[in-house]
């Protein structure tokens, strides 16, 4: 039976403790005990406000059944000032149960050989090309940059790492990024090796390094010069994940699809045609690419889709036959110009981001059919117009739009409930909205509340249609910002009268009677202002000028929130209208239209305040007559 001791109170096999002493020696710090050696963790970014995945790293070990299992040994998660690099390599191979190894960020541990094996290798070139006085002047200097050349130098170079890793047979998990690596050997006794990553280091081709890594899962390539796609991959069936970002592969071998079981695949961003052999990739979860060609529709289990960087114009209508997507990024495209109009086919995306397409102006209105995102990031387009439908997002959490060229705040923000994080800093908006902009998201929505865009229905009689200028008056008030639409039964009507009213009264947040001779005694105007009450839509009476407001009383409206109009004085028709919607701005920021509830309260509120004046205005003059007695 094995001796068991204690290091930093965890009971060891005493080889591995007295491994772990040397391995603190090394570094100049104890190892502590913990949980795990290495996790993915997500940031945000300041300026793009976009989600960026990273890896962090911790200094340690994880043991089990008095054996370390799992080594932390990352350069970047301890610091580095407290530790001097040893001139040899640690011996990892002394815990033989290792299942996890962390050497992350090693190139500081290699750089001392690296640095005096190139300085050698330089010293042998000049010695070759070096101009000499006598050809036994150039012998003997040849001689000894040859010697040097083949003498042991200080320091741990690659090799120690690999025949220490060639050791490690039980291990699952190698995280060799960032070590300054140029080569990687066959490592073909790792059977067990389930991830491996190599990222960051300065691989430039890779032959045989992957055979015999038959339960390899996950592979990182990235941020290598690699020029070829390796052949080793097409052995390795059971792949789940394979990054190659960021590396020079141009072409893709037809046998990529091969991979079957890959899950998650991002590839470098010059690559040039993708091979009809992608639709066998049947279990695609993940794809990073710079293009979206026809074929990729095929890709049914598609979950997450980054298009980065592509030279495209506008992106196939077949990315919206990808029904499982719930991810998707557009970045970087700089000379897109459309995206897909029935990009609202994808019911199931909760997280849109289209960002840095700075060609991009326009979004098609089918977006705002994705009624389950909860991020829609728009950061450093060109977009000019942003419709207001954003009560359609109900679960909207994140909503970012800065760095494009809108004018104004998108009202409707007001009515995200679940909104947490709203930006649109760097847009030329208007000087009240700039200056809102800048304040908390209550804020903001107070501000959009009261200036968000509503619905207006015109009660008319059919014979003032004319007279009135009501054709005009919906015209002017549509082209308004404030509002959206003015309901008129001749130019909207689509079927009876009835189902007019029943329709649009309720969808209206204001109802504007214009209120003449015939529209008082008219059957239908009555039963708008019927439904007009039974909504609690509020009613602005517009009293034409041969009507007294007690006309207007009969029907249950009064002067409080009224105003009248000359409609036979053609020349003053401009300034109604100019009036009319100043009026209606006015009331909206008095009145809450678009909560039928706080509307009640806040109509009793005004009225309050218009009594208030009223019996002002009659103590006033009261005390004139006293004073005139």
């Amino acid at each position: 039976m094995n001796e068991v001791e204690k290091y930093e109170n965890i009971e060891l096999i005493k080889e591995e403790v007295d491994a772990l002493k040397d391995l603190e020696k090394y570094f100049g710090v104890p190892l502590p005990h913990i949980e795990k050696i290495a996790w993915e963790d997500f940031k945000i970014d300041e300026e793009t406000h976009q989600v960026e995945k990273f890896r962090q790293h911790q200094f340690g070990f994880i043991s089990e059944d008095h054996h370390v299992i799992a080594l932390g040994l990352s350069f970047q998660s301890i610091n580095e000032k407290n530790m001097s690099i040893p001139d040899s390599m640690p011996l990892i191979s002394k815990f033989t149960d290792l299942k996890a190894l962390d050497i992350n960020s090693w190139n500081s541990v290699f750089s001392k050989f690296i640095e005096e094996y190139n300085r050698r290798q330089e010293a042998f070139q000049k010695s070759l090309s070096g101009i000499y006085q006598s050809v036994d002047e150039r012998r003997k200097a040849q001689d000894k940059a040859r010697r040097d050349l083949g003498m042991p130098i200080r320091g741990t170079s690659h090799l120690d790492l690999y025949r220490e890793l060639k050791k490690l047979e039980k291990l699952e998990y190698l995280d060799a990024s960032n070590c300054n690596l140029d080569t990687f050997p066959t490592l073909g006794n790792m059977k067990n090796l389930q991830e491996l990553d190599l990222s960051r280091n300065n691989i430039k081709k890779i032959e045989g390094g992957f055979a015999g890594l038959e339960n390899l899962h996950s592979l990182n390539l990235s941020e290598n010069p690699i020029t070829e796609y390796p052949t080793d991959l097409e052995k390795i069936k059971l792949l789940k994940r394979l990054d190659l970002s960021e590396t020079k592969i141009k072409e893709l071998p037809e046998y990529v699809g091969n991979l079957q079981y890959l899950e998650e695949l991002t590839l470098p961003l010059q690559i040039i045609g993708f091979p009809q052999s992608f639709i066998h990739l049947k279990n695609l979860r993940t794809l990073v690419a710079n293009d979206f060609p026809d074929h990729f529709k095929e890709l049914k289990n598609l979950e997450t889709l980054i298009i980065s960087s592509g030279k495209m114009q506008e992106i196939s209508s077949s990315l919206t036959q990808l029904v499982a997507l719930n991810t998707l990024v557009i970045n970087n495209c700089r000379s897109l110009k459309k995206l897909p109009e029935n990009l609202g086919n994808l019911k199931s995306l909760k997280e849109l981001q289209i960002t840095g397409n700075t060609s991009l102006e326009y979004l098609p209105d089918s977006l705002f059919d994705l009624k389950e995102l909860k991020t829609l990031n728009l950061y450093n387009n060109n977009l000019k117009h942003f419709p207001d439908k954003l009560a359609n997002f109900s679960r909207l959490e994140i909503l970012t739009l800065g760095n494009n060229k809108l004018e104004h705040i998108p009202y409707s923000v007001f009515k995200l409930n679940n909104l947490i994080d709203f930006t649109i800093e760097n847009n030329p908006l208007e000087l009240n909205d700039k200056l809102i902009s800048a304040k908390t998201l209550p804020e903001i929505k107070e501000y959009s509340k009261k200036k968000m865009a509503i619905n207006v229905f015109i009660s008319h009689a059919v014979a003032d249609y004319e007279p009135c200028r009501l054709e005009e008056l919906g015209a002017y008030l549509e082209a308004q910002l404030e509002i959206d639409n003015a309901y008129l039964c001749e130019r909207d009507l689509s079927g009876n009268i009835d189902g007019f009213m029943d329709k649009f009264v309720p969808k209206s947040q204001l109802v504007l009677f214009i209120a003449t001779t015939t529209s008082v005694d008219s059957k239908d105007c009555g039963y708008e202002l019927q439904l007009s009450q039974e909504y609690a839509v509020q009613v602005i009476p517009i009293k034409a000028k041969e009507l007294d407001w007690g006309n207007l009383a009969k029907i249950g409206l009064n002067r409080e929130l009224g105003i009248e109009c000359d409609f036979s004085d053609d020349d003053k028709f401009n300034e109604f209208c100019t009036n009319l919607y100043d009026y209606i701005k006015q009331l909206k920021r008095q009145i809450d239209l678009h909560d039928k509830e706080q509307a009640k309260i806040d109509r009793l509120t005004v009225g309050l305040k218009m009594i208030e004046r009223r019996i002002e205005s009659i103590e006033k003059k009261i005390d004139d007559l006293e004073k005139n007695k």
